[in-house]
């Protein structure tokens, strides 16, 4: 599993057959343990430092450059009735951070974040401590409640006045590991990334495919259902408008620096093929402002909009632009744009 320069490398050992006495339980376990973390140990060495074509769970083959990625050991333990107060060793992993958890509890961090990267990036955070195992959510509320005590950072002023006054654009501090659990209201984000992952493109541009979807995944879970709630009820407001022209509604992201990627997110009321243009501007933009207020070298931005369907049973298609690193965009350039955009991004 690899998003956002980490690579778990995965190891699953199921327990079939009946439960016996808890010496035998954790005999079973000591050893298939020891055992996964041993071949995930090997299978990184394999893949840390080549290129190598996988084939994701989508089909889709695409090329990895291991060098680019830190590397996890990550077993789960599938067992119907594990010993109680059992602790996994790590000690066969030496030197590469390893995480051991149990089945259910790997899909409790997944039913509670619903984001591959974050999940990536807390694993990365408790990779190499010791664990009871079963214990992974009381060690996941733990992170959580030492992030909700954590001061929220600062934007820098240059971002803070491109987002806007604070009355019209308040701050909005994500913690990594959320105490509250994601939930249905994040549908709609969810949709649109399964549009971007079912987009048919060609094989060479996998690796781009997901790249982006790393990009839109940095996107905390926690605001997701706020976003969601904005962007349906800019449909519903788009949805009405019977006019010749364009009308769209937008919400833009301005993360901190490094820790996620600038978005726009809007909807429009005509057909993307007629639309195209208003998103490409917007991002275009927002690339710039936000890469010059940083006045640093330019790094990445992604637009994303819904328009109306001409397809039967779907009713919005989901449509994206990813800019990433220089685009030659001045500022007459920029100014241009703002003159063809109402409001300011």
């Amino acid at each position: 599993m690899i998003a956002d320069g980490i690579a778990a490398l995965i190891q699953v050992k199921a327990r079939n057959a009946v439960p016996g006495s808890t010496e035998r339980e954790a005999s079973w376990l000591t050893s298939n343990i020891k055992k996964a973390i041993k071949q995930a140990k090997g299978s990184i060495r394999h893949l840390a430092h080549r290129r190598e074509k996988l084939t994701s769970a989508r089909g889709r083959r695409v090329e990895i450059d291991g060098a680019l990625y830190n590397w996890i050991a990550v077993v789960i333990v599938e067992h119907p009735q594990p010993p109680a107060d059992f602790t996994p060793s790590l000690e066969e992993a030496g030197s590469v951070p390893c995480v051991v958890l149990l089945r259910r509890d790997w899909e409790y961090l997944f039913d509670h974040l619903r984001s591959t990267r974050a999940v990536l990036h807390y694993i990365s955070r408790v990779a190499g401590e010791e664990q009871e195992l079963g214990g992974e959510p009381a060690r996941y509320t733990q992170a959580a409640l030492a992030d909700a005590d954590a001061l929220p950072k600062e934007l820098p002023d240059g971002l803070r006045r491109l987002a806007g006054p604070a009355d019209v654009a308040p701050a909005y501090s994500a913690p990594l590991a959320p105490l509250e659990p994601a939930d249905d209201s994040s549908m709609l984000f969810r949709i649109i990334l399964e549009d971007v992952a079912n987009t048919h493109i060609g094989e060479d541009s996998e690796s781009d495919r997901l790249e982006l979807l790393t990009a839109l995944d940095t996107l905390p879970a926690s605001y997701r259902p706020e976003l969601g709630a904005a962007l349906l009820k800019f449909m519903e407001s788009v949805g009405q408008y019977k006019g010749d022209k364009v009308r769209s509604e937008s919400r833009v992201f301005i993360p901190y620096p490094g820790d996620q990627v600038p978005m726009v997110f809007m909807v429009a009321s005509a057909h993307f093929s007629k639309a195209q243009p208003l998103l490409s501007m917007r991002t275009q933009l927002l690339h710039h402002e936000y890469w010059t207020s940083l006045q640093e070298g330019p790094g990445s931005a992604v637009g994303v909009m819904l328009t109306p369907s001409r397809q039967k049973n779907r009713d919005w298609d989901t449509s994206t632009i990813w800019l990433k690193g220089p685009t030659g965009l001045t500022e007459e350039d920029a100014q241009e744009l703002r003159k063809h955009i109402t409001g300011r991004i």
